[in-house]
């Protein structure tokens, strides 16, 4: 079993935004830690698609924008507050962010992989592992970026697309 393999390593995210609505209420479904005591329940997934992966355990998570050739990476301190050890996304309000260095052959890949892909604009997410290491999750074409800039004014988001749509 997938569970079995990846030692209870395991979480579970809904294949598109995992909007709930029941009557007047509302909510999402983020990124969760399959815990053991769910396994019992698990034939139930197969009516709501989903993803299993192993879960990487990290030290941060990174965002990447990348804007035509510019790269901006900021480290996401997901890992200082307890409801956002599993999906950052989850506790936003206070949660430390600051401009982040790169590696320059990662820089690089990250940069590669937009122009690949037949993009301008990448909003990538990476996480560093206790044992440093960096794991790429995803990329988004479409991924949202005013929030950075709105917690890390120094970069410049706006101004980078801004000129690149002039330039276009």
């Amino acid at each position: 079993m997938f569970y079995r393999k990846h030692e209870g390593d395991l979480i579970y995210k809904p294949l598109k935004k995992g909007r709930i609505v029941r009557g007047n209420e509302q909510g999402l479904i983020f990124t969760n830690f399959v815990e053991p005591g769910l396994l019992d329940e698990f034939d139930k997934i197969k009516f709501a698609p989903c993803l299993l992966q192993k879960y990487i355990h990290k030290s941060l998570e990174l965002r990447v924008t990348v804007i035509g050739q510019i790269v901006f990476a900021v480290e996401i301190q997901s890992q200082q507050t307890p409801g956002s050890i599993h999906d950052w996304r989850r506790v936003q309000e206070n949660l430390p962010h600051k401009l982040f260095h790169l590696p320059a052959d990662l820089e690089n890949k990250c940069r590669n992989l937009v122009k690949e892909l037949g993009l301008q604009f990448g909003a990538l997410d990476l996480i560093i592992t206790p044992n440093n290491e960096y794991v790429f999750v995803e990329i988004n074409p479409n991924g949202q970026w005013a929030w950075i800039q709105q917690l890390c004014p120094e970069i410049p988001l706006r101004e980078s697309l801004a000129d690149l749509l002039i330039d276009s």
